[in-house]
């Protein structure tokens, strides 16, 4: 019996990705959207990303160095106690 098997993954997740801002971004987003087809990319921005509106700018700031028809990018949000749980189920 033949227990030998392969898996490819032509466009794996990354689900703890640091894009940050700026230069980095620029380097970090390009490499990622050529090689991952989904990344949570985790904010470690100078403000943090505490509502929906934050969140959309940041994921529209990654999208100007990416490819967006090949890489979808999730923003988690900053959990407060003051969240505005609206806005939050908004995002």
């Amino acid at each position: 019996m033949n227990n030998n098997f392969e898996i490819s993954l032509d466009r794996p997740d990354d689900w703890h990705s640091h894009l940050r801002e700026k230069d980095v971004l620029c380097a970090v987003a390009k490499y990622s959207s050529r090689v991952f087809g989904r990344c949570v990319a985790m904010p470690n921005l100078d403000q943090p990303v505490v509502n929906c509106k934050k969140a959309l700018q940041y994921k529209k700031n990654i999208n100007l160095y990416t490819h967006p028809d090949k890489l979808e990018v999730l923003i988690p949000c900053y959990l407060t106690d003051n969240i505005d749980k609206k806005d939050f189920l908004k995002g």
